[in-house]
């Protein structure tokens, strides 16, 4: 779950960082991260190509927009995913 909100990613303005960007600057930032929280784990990972083959997921986000690392889930996508495997909470 999304702990924090977007809010301008710090490495981007850092030299020394891996994500550093000359082109970016604190008051004219070109990328924003939020912060996430594990609340419930899988007993095993479930792969994309098993995910696309699944009734009521063929509209989620992952499948229709490229490199999302933090993507919206539907309440419906997400008792999907869940009720494929045994979930436990963190």
């Amino acid at each position: 779950r999304v702990v924090r909100t977007a809010y301008p990613d710090h490495t981007q303005f850092d030299p020394s960082a891996k994500y550093y960007d000359p082109k970016s600057a604190p008051d004219n930032p070109r990328w924003d991260m939020v912060d996430v929280q594990a609340f419930k784990e899988l007993d095993r990972p479930i792969p994309i190509t098993e995910l696309k083959e699944i009734p009521g997921l063929e509209n989620m986000a992952l499948f229709r927009m490229s490199r999302l690392s933090v993507q919206p889930v539907t309440a419906e996508e997400w008792k999907i995913i869940t009720g494929l495997r045994k979930v436990k909470a963190l």
